[in-house]
């Protein structure tokens, strides 16, 4: 559970030494103010700049952006809910 704004690369570094099996949900507890929905990052490829949505290229294959902290317990058990229909 973080805000988001976090080392991508170093991320993927770590979650490559993690067991395959082990599924990861990251919780992003947003701020409406400077959403991370809405950050944008950038990428020199040559001489040209790509300009593309923060998450579009997001480490965890999972996750969820809550925008309200009183989103988040209902926003939890949803996870849990629907984790456990799709594992049974």
């Amino acid at each position: 559970m973080s805000d988001g704004r976090l080392d991508k690369n170093r991320v993927r570094r770590a979650l490559r030494l993690v067991d395959p099996e082990i599924c990861f949900v990251f919780v992003i507890l947003d701020n409406p103010d400077s959403s991370i929905v809405k950050m944008q990052t950038t990428v020199f490829e040559g001489n040209n700049i790509k300009v593309y949505p923060f998450l579009a290229d997001f480490p965890f294959n999972y996750y969820v952006v809550v925008q309200s902290p009183d989103l988040l317990p209902s926003t939890l058990a949803d996870l849990l809910r629907q984790w456990i229909s799709i594992d049974i």
